[in-house]
């Protein structure tokens, strides 16, 4: 039985991104929200930079996150489980679309109570290999007063907005990269989740 339905190959390709909260338990999120903490709690997280190569620079009032790579060999059996479904996500979409993604990349973020993300695009100026972009949200204990909510733009007005997306423990969102603006709003609670692109390079 395939992870993704028909259903969610068809809400990507009519809206260019869909919304689901069962793709864990709540054992396995747990498990990665513990994880997210005992990363922080070690001090392994870094600031998040905007730019690329050289002209990366940490610009709080654009984005005041930080974030921690998972490695492709992790150990912890919840992450490779988020990466295996993933990989069969990316697996469906390349047999409904024909798409050629060959690879995930993936984060930790954390966003620290008072913090943001201005409106923005998730690929580098003539750099297009990233071409889907995964959210799975960690707190368990959200409410709706801790902000933070993901704000996705039409592709044709990026003043328009497709979707305000409440980040939900468990929730998991998934959007095409391209041309696709979004934003976290102000957070008013820490905020943790698990972060990727699926790329084609």
């Amino acid at each position: 039985m395939e992870k993704f339905s028909e259903d969610f190959m068809t809400m990507l390709e009519d809206h260019r991104f869909f919304v689901r909260d069962d793709l864990l338990d709540k054992t396995d999120l747990n498990i990665l929200y513990q994880e997210a903490l005992r990363r922080h709690n070690l001090k392994f997280f870094e600031p998040a930079k905007i730019g690329r190569g050289a002209n990366q620079q940490r610009e709080i009032n654009v984005r005041g996150d930080w974030t921690s790579w998972i490695e492709e060999d992790e150990p912890n059996k919840s992450i490779q489980k988020y990466l295996q479904i993933i990989g069969e996500l990316t697996d469906q979409i390349n047999k409904t679309f024909f798409a050629g993604l060959k690879r995930f990349e993936c984060h930790f973020s954390f966003y620290p109570a008072g913090t943001y993300y201005k409106k923005h695009v998730d690929q580098f100026q003539g750099h297009t290999a990233r071409q889907l972009s995964c959210i799975l949200y960690l707190n368990l204990d959200y409410k709706k007063e801790d902000g933070g909510e993901l704000v996705i733009y039409s592709p044709l007005d990026t003043k328009k907005e497709l979707i305000r997306v409440p980040p939900l423990g468990g929730r998991f969102v998934c959007f095409l990269t391209k041309d696709l603006h979004h934003e976290v709003l102000l957070c008013q609670k820490d905020r943790f989740a698990l972060t990727g692109w699926v790329r084609n390079d």
